[in-house]
């Protein structure tokens, strides 16, 4: 933090506490630029009445992060030290994002716009864990992408999100016979495509056969079949999958493979789970139908989505993961 004026200086100060009272641990080797790009981007240059978005990478190993980018296919311009201030403003944090390194102020231009949650925490995880993205988007949301969580402060307060990857191991041990890269990229749907887009949903995973035969039984067909292949494994696919969810009421489901089958599924589970399975008086009816439809189906898994983002994972009439985002509310004197 030296070298900066006092107001900054302060402002920081501030910032680092902030932060810490939100339960957020800034490493002290990565304090004063990772502070640095979170104060920038949350007091943007104002022109025209208008902020501009931003984008910064943050990282304590420039080397491998450079590699890193430059495997992405990533372009890197740089300039002297002392012009960061002009590589800043050229960085939009869609396409383009600024570097500072102990030599240089680097520019680094991607092949393609990161916009969406689910873009960025891939390119953050394509970066390596020395890596941190610092986003700043038109509407004054700021996001800082690390290794296992999103911070994000919404103009009000702080909130934190954890990264999906986080969650696949505790599902995989819930579900012996999940296969892990497909549990994960079904995770990332959930959390990182579903969670921030409006509305509720829900997913049916029948992992076999008899999960299949038993997920009808315990359910009212629709005719809503997905005429063509939409896999979650595939990135892409993820806004298409949510785009049709939300349009209908009622759960998707998915096949071993973890492609989109069905959408406007409406679970009715038995009078034995009804009275079998304790459901906590605060869930809604998606959650409620869900826990004690996979107590009826043991071999599915079932992925709820709250309408404010929330991701919670059943099976065998129990949960499985609970993947929520935190506030600093916990001390609010209202």
């Amino acid at each position: 933090m030296f070298h900066l004026p006092e107001q900054v200086r302060r402002r920081m100060e501030r910032l680092r506490e902030e932060l810490a009272d939100s339960g957020i641990e800034v490493p002290p080797w990565q304090e004063s630029p990772l502070l640095r790009e979170i104060d920038r981007a949350r007091f943007p240059h104002r022109h025209e009445r208008r902020f501009a978005s931003y984008g910064a990478i943050v990282t304590t190993d420039p080397e491998s992060t450079i590699a890193a980018l430059k495997s992405l296919g990533a372009l890197l311009r740089s300039a002297p030290k002392d012009a960061a201030r002009q590589v800043r403003a050229m960085a939009d944090g869609v396409q383009s994002f600024s570097l500072l390194t102990p030599g240089s102020a680097s520019l680094v231009l991607l092949p393609e716009p990161v916009v969406r949650e689910m873009q960025l925490v891939r390119l953050r995880r394509a970066l390596g864990p020395t890596a941190t993205i610092v986003s700043r988007t038109d509407d004054g949301t700021v996001r800082v992408f690390d290794q296992h969580q999103i911070v994000i402060f919404d103009g009000t307060r702080w909130w934190t999100k954890p990264d999906a990857n986080g969650y696949t191991v505790s599902v995989c041990r819930a579900v012996p016979n999940a296969p892990q890269s497909t549990t994960q990229s079904i995770l990332d749907f959930c959390v990182h495509t579903a969670g921030p887009g409006a509305g509720g949903t829900m997913l049916v995973w029948c992992l076999d056969g008899e999960s299949v035969d038993g997920f009808r039984q315990r359910s009212f067909p629709t005719g809503h079949r997905v005429p063509l292949d939409l896999p979650l494994t595939e990135p892409a696919a993820h806004c298409s999958a949510r785009h049709v969810l939300v349009q209908i009421d009622g759960a998707g489901t998915l096949d071993r493979e973890g492609r989109l089958v069905e959408v406007g599924v409406h679970l009715r589970p038995s009078t034995r789970a009804h009275e079998l399975v304790d459901v906590p008086a605060h869930l809604g009816t998606r959650h409620a139908a869900a826990m004690r439809t996979s107590f009826d189906v043991p071999t599915a898994v079932f992925f709820v989505v709250s309408e404010d983002g929330p991701v919670t994972v059943y099976a065998r009439g129990e949960t499985i993961a609970s993947i929520h985002m935190d506030t600093d509310d916990r001390t609010d004197t209202t």
